[in-house]
């Protein structure tokens, strides 16, 4: 595996090495690995079974920088915030990308109207990502943008993408079928949280020019370990850490531009699998994010002077040596990569010694392979630590609630 993954200062601060696994969490790892492996798991997919790439969605979207200077992509949960985390990934500093992605997941009117004033219809590309195509902000998001195409005289289909599912009854594909744009399937047997390398990865790394064989290749790395002796693994051993610590917060603390938006993802994955509770009435962690060096300027006071109850998981770029040294007013300082590395080991030091529960991960963040590798990682920690804690990660059975409440407001205000 190319990531390190360390976590001995966890343990020390705990106070005691992990416990054995209990009959009853080794067959429930064992029943997910058998699954998934034989390509019949109703959430997690195939797991490799092909490797998932979608050779006409990649071939389509990677000539859309040729066509259009913006793309639209509308989707929510990690529809969006895995395009945020690769676009951030792949272009840190926000200049000089092959195409402007803009990501769209919300139903702001002031930041539509905004935006369909400003932009030039005509060289935009207009994406949607719903597994189900029935999810009320996409459905309306795509509307709306397609009544300003027509309004300004453009066929929105040779513009248009649309990944969901096909079916007589999904609004998403009827619409794109009906303009005859582009429809990819969204693969059948996984949840949206763990389709990471599946379409939604593709979409933008076609767009952006990122190398997703590389990005799959390190996921199947960590698949592969993982899958050799799961009850050994990276994945459980931080699974056994968080259930041991049995913190209320999960801070998940990176450093540097490009996994920048890594938390995006990671919060929505951990919080959509663990946001539940158990037969013993156990709930899983709160998922939190920190970026530094910016955030040690606000977060971590309250990480250093508050209480000792999050498990931190310290992301940190290998940079010793890389980048531009300054010397102001002739005062010679280290390359930058050097202080971003020193200062990310001087948290890790500081957090440590005011007792709170830290495991690191060391990563090259400019290989994507390493990249797939950490984003598998985690996906599989986030399965195991449910699994460990008797919790359904494949369900969210309370998001239909407010759901069900907004529908009965939009009729009351009819």
């Amino acid at each position: 595996m190319v990531v390190h993954h360390k976590l001995d200062t966890g343990w020390a601060v705990i106070g005691h090495d992990p416990h054995p696994l209990t009959p009853s969490q080794q067959a429930a790892l064992m029943h997910f690995v058998a699954d998934a492996t034989a390509g019949t798991h109703p959430g997690f997919g195939p797991a490799f079974t092909p490797l998932g790439l979608n050779d006409n969605l990649a071939a389509t979207l990677r000539d859309w920088p040729n066509r259009f200077t913006d793309v639209l992509l509308m989707g929510l949960g990690s529809a969006s915030y895995g395009a945020q985390m690769l676009r951030q990934w792949a272009n840190p500093s926000g200049t000089g990308a092959r195409v402007r992605l803009v990501t769209l997941d919300h139903l702001c009117p002031a930041t539509f109207g905004e935006l369909l004033a400003n932009l030039d219809l005509t060289t935009t590309g207009v994406i949607g990502v719903s597994k189900s195509g029935t999810t009320l902000e996409t459905v309306a998001m795509l509307g709306v943008v397609a009544e300003a195409f027509a309004a300004r005289g453009i066929d929105i289909g040779p513009h248009l993408a649309v990944v969901t599912e096909d079916g007589p009854s999904n609004p998403m594909a009827l619409f794109a079928k009906a303009q005859r744009g582009a429809l990819f399937p969204h693969h059948p047997k996984v949840n949206g949280r763990f389709s990471a390398f599946y379409e939604t990865l593709q979409t933008p790394c076609a767009l952006l020019g990122i190398d997703a064989g590389e990005l799959l290749a390190g996921g199947r790395d960590v698949w592969d370990a993982f899958v050799a002796n799961p009850t050994a693994s990276a994945p459980v051993q931080a699974a056994q850490l968080h259930l041991a610590a049995n913190t209320p917060m999960h801070l998940v603390y990176t450093y540097g531009g490009p996994l920048k938006n890594f938390n995006l993802w990671f919060d929505s994955l951990w919080a959509e699998c663990l946001g539940k509770t158990n037969p013993d009435g156990r709930s899983g962690p709160m998922p939190l994010g920190a970026n530094g060096p910016s955030s040690q300027h606000s977060v971590q006071q309250m990480l250093l002077g508050g209480a000792c109850d999050k498990v931190v998981t310290l992301i940190i770029p290998q940079t010793r040596g890389l980048g531009m040294a300054s010397a102001l007013n002739g005062a010679a300082q280290p390359p930058m990569g050097t202080l971003q590395e020193a200062m990310a080991w001087g948290t890790h030091t500081a957090l440590i010694g005011h007792g709170q529960v830290v495991r690191t991960i060391t990563l090259d963040d400019r290989n994507p392979r390493d990249l797939g590798a950490l984003c598998m990682h985690m996906m599989l920690e986030t399965v195991a630590s449910a699994l460990l804690m008797n919790i359904d990660p494949f369900s969210q059975p309370d998001v239909a609630k407010s759901k069900a409440a907004t529908l009965d407001i939009l009729y009351q205000w009819k």
